[in-house]
């Protein structure tokens, strides 16, 4: 796998959000999540508060997506969100942008997909994934063909835009806050063809989401086939990865 480049630029050149179903309670600016402290779900602020930093994904790597069947593997989901607390982290809320989620390897797209939501089991007992979440899914490899620029959320990133991890490791009753927040990012950094952040669920796995308005159609190639998760071959790939993480598949 190639090396990231990360490249600290300047700034980049380059609005509330209504209260819904399962929206916790706020007080003072952000909400209390479990035992962290305030989590900044505010609105974002009007102008760029800092220095955005970038990272480029070179032409040759590979990326790794796990899709609905009814998508090919390359892709992007052209749906505005419906539902903002099923829908994915920052997705596009008003259908002017497609996007595609994926990660540098094949945990990280195990983790973020399968395992975000799925909550730890009593203590020696493993998590628990339901069989009906896989069903239905593919694992596929993308061959990036040209490198693709992307705003870096990891570490410190998130802080040029007055956030924090909370961003990109929140519940997801939050995603309405955050997809609303990628929008602002957006626009902040119209060069950035994406976002890239560290799982939620492993912080060595990275994972990003693409902007189907940003990335031309000849950047991203399938490379081998679609692996179905529940059957045979994506099983025997699928199986070993949960277990590293204390996890198997339910009936």
């Amino acid at each position: 796998m190639g090396v990231l480049k990360r490249l600290p630029l300047g700034p980049c050149s380059c609005g509330p959000i209504g209260v819904s179903r399962g929206e916790p309670a706020g007080r003072a600016g952000g909400v209390h999540d479990g035992n962290r402290r305030l989590v900044p779900y505010r609105e974002p602020p009007s102008d760029l508060p800092g220095n955005p930093t970038y990272v480029t994904i070179p032409a040759g790597e590979s990326l790794f997506r796990i899709h609905l069947n009814a998508f090919a593997p390359t892709q992007f989901n052209p749906n505005p969100v419906s539902n903002p607390f099923r829908a994915g982290r920052f997705d596009s809320t008003a259908g002017d942008f497609s996007y595609l989620y994926a990660a540098q390897t094949i945990a990280g797209a195990v983790a973020e997909v399968l395992l975000r939501d799925i909550p730890e089991s009593e203590i020696g007992q493993p998590r628990l994934v339901p069989l009906a979440q896989v069903r239905g899914r593919r694992l596929s490899e993308i061959r990036v063909q040209r490198p693709l620029r992307l705003v870096d959320l990891t570490g410190p990133g998130a802080h040029a835009f007055s956030q924090d991890s909370w961003l990109t490791k929140c519940d997801g009753v939050y995603y309405p806050y955050t997809q609303h927040w990628a929008k602002r990012i957006r626009e902040w950094c119209p060069d950035a063809v994406g976002l890239l952040w560290r799982s939620r669920i492993d912080d060595n796995e990275t994972v990003l989401v693409l902007f189907g308005d940003r990335v031309t159609a000849d950047a991203l190639i399938k490379w081998g086939g679609a692996t179905n998760l529940a059957l045979g071959r994506g099983r025997k790939l699928l199986d070993p990865v949960l277990a590293k993480y204390n996890a198997e598949l339910s009936a």
